[in-house]
């Protein structure tokens, strides 16, 4: 750099070059720094939003798939409903990993093994029907630990089946109905 004085133009000393250059190299190094912060962080909503979108996509499944094995139960025949319940529990992935959808996973799986151990005690297989009773048992008593009485036996299970599907067949009947 260079100034006027009064020998003309002379170069400034090397100081005076520093602190004139330092606000410019500050400036551009935050904003550089600013741009990479602001991307990362709109990576981060962007991503967070994704995730929230696939977890409300994969309920809409869960519900769609819900709403064919309340349909094949109570207008199909048993082989049809058991067929279609199991299926979705084969299709059924891993235990949500947020706790506000465990409860309602727990009590699915457990109208899912309660229904087929109906079934399949109503079909004459008492092996699975066992089977299924002792999982409906589990599932209860997963979701409801904290402040449910659990389930100890076959009948408390078919009882507690017995309203879930009353609720189960109002709705069904009111979704037909407006269909």
């Amino acid at each position: 750099m260079y100034r006027w004085d009064e020998k003309g133009f002379s170069r400034l000393p090397e100081s005076c070059l520093l602190m004139f250059m330092k606000p410019k190299l500050f400036l551009a190094v935050a904003f550089i720094a600013g741009i990479t912060i602001g991307a990362f962080v709109a990576y981060l909503v962007q991503a967070i939003k994704f995730q929230n979108f696939l977890a409300l996509e994969q309920q809409m499944d869960i519900y769609k798939s819900i709403e064919k094995c309340d349909q094949a139960y109570f207008t199909k025949s048993p082989d049809i409903a058991v067929w279609e319940i199991e299926s979705f529990l084969s299709d059924e992935e891993s235990e949500p990993q947020t706790d506000e959808y465990k409860k309602i996973h727990y009590l699915d799986s457990f109208v899912a093994h309660a229904r087929l151990a109906k079934l399949y005690k109503n079909l004459g297989d008492e092996n699975k029907a066992e089977q299924h009773f002792g999982l409906a048992m589990t599932n209860y008593n997963l979701a409801s630990a904290p402040k449910g009485v659990p389930l100890t036996n076959d009948v408390n299970v078919l009882d507690n089946l017995e309203k879930f599907d009353a609720k189960a067949l109002k709705q069904f009947q009111e979704n037909t109905a407006s269909k």
